[in-house]
């Protein structure tokens, strides 16, 4: 049961059920799905609560683990926002909410809070279509295609699987994962990633699936993707041997076909938290629209 606000519970399996039940009458926003939640909670200190029917998260930053809240829902919008931030400044000693879904922010008051995009959080949202395209794209302006392209004629050789997460050899993807942060010269359990994923992989009741490359009997490259909707999909992670020229492009193009025989249309990518190379990473596939996220904060009096 989740406890009603300013009371929170922590973040457990159990809540999968109701947290489901509750996203799903909303876009697939990337902070607010249950697995990410799950994955992300490497702490254990992430909470949840309710406060006039919305579903209210204290979250962890993915970065610099400080504490902050946010929510997702339509009722009681400024009364809610209020308590918020009024709890926020007694435990927290700031006045602001973040990650705050862009369906939130369309019935706010203006002339009471500030909201200020936070581009850092919007979630990509790549076309299957596209995705599926990128072999046969014109080379020039498409960077995607062109390095899609460019993998397959280099490593023709190369083999894609498709293992649901129960069925995944979890040691071999993880020394994926390893040799990534390796070549980074980065330990992995350092990695707050690392973590993330590590909790991902081993939870045997996520039904997520794992699209693959390899060369010879060698992983070189995997992204995990879970259906969320009959028109989405979403990302949880991606890890791969970069000395393979455009093996990323390739593993998205593997995951346009995988998600079109789905008759999906879109996959959430989520965020590039202001991290100047993912953000290239991540516009390179032409997203077709954002899912956009706020911060909110009162108006100074």
């Amino acid at each position: 049961m989740i406890p009603t606000f300013p009371s929170f519970k922590n973040l457990e399996w159990e809540d999968h059920c109701f947290i489901r039940n509750f996203t799903n009458s909303y876009l697939p926003f990337s902070d607010y799905n249950f697995v990410s939640m799950w994955s992300w909670n490497t702490s254990q200190r992430m909470r949840v609560s309710q406060l006039y029917g919305n579903l209210v998260i204290l979250f962890y930053d993915y970065v610099s683990e400080k504490p902050f809240l946010s929510f997702l829902g339509t009722d009681k919008i400024s009364e809610t926002i209020n308590e918020l931030l009024d709890y926020s400044m007694a435990f927290f000693q700031f006045e602001l909410l973040k990650l705050i879904p862009e369906v939130v922010v369309k019935t706010i008051d203006r002339s009471e809070f500030n909201v200020l995009e936070d581009a850092d959080s919007h979630d990509y949202i790549l076309s299957v279509d596209y995705l599926m395209a990128l072999d046969k794209l014109p080379r020039s302006g498409n960077y995607s295609g062109y390095w899609c392209q460019k993998f397959l004629k280099l490593y023709p050789n190369t083999k894609t699987k498709i293992d649901s997460l129960q069925n995944v050899d979890k040691a071999e993807v993880k020394g994926t994962f390893i040799h990534w942060s390796n070549s980074r010269q980065c330990n992995h359990w350092e990695l707050n990633e690392f973590r993330a994923f590590d909790r991902f992989i081993d939870n045997h009741e996520i039904d997520n699936e794992i699209v693959s490359i390899y060369d010879s009997s060698t992983l070189i490259g995997f992204v995990t993707i879970e259906k969320v909707s009959e028109e989405f999909a979403i990302t949880h992670f991606a890890k791969a041997d970069v000395s393979y020229k455009g093996i990323y492009s390739a593993l998205l193009w593997e995951v346009g076909k995988v998600l079109s025989e789905k008759k999906i249309r879109y996959l959430n990518f989520e965020q590039d938290l202001g991290i100047p190379g993912l953000r290239y990473s991540k516009k390179k596939f032409k997203p077709s629209f954002y899912l956009k996220k706020f911060i909110i904060e009162r108006k100074s009096k």
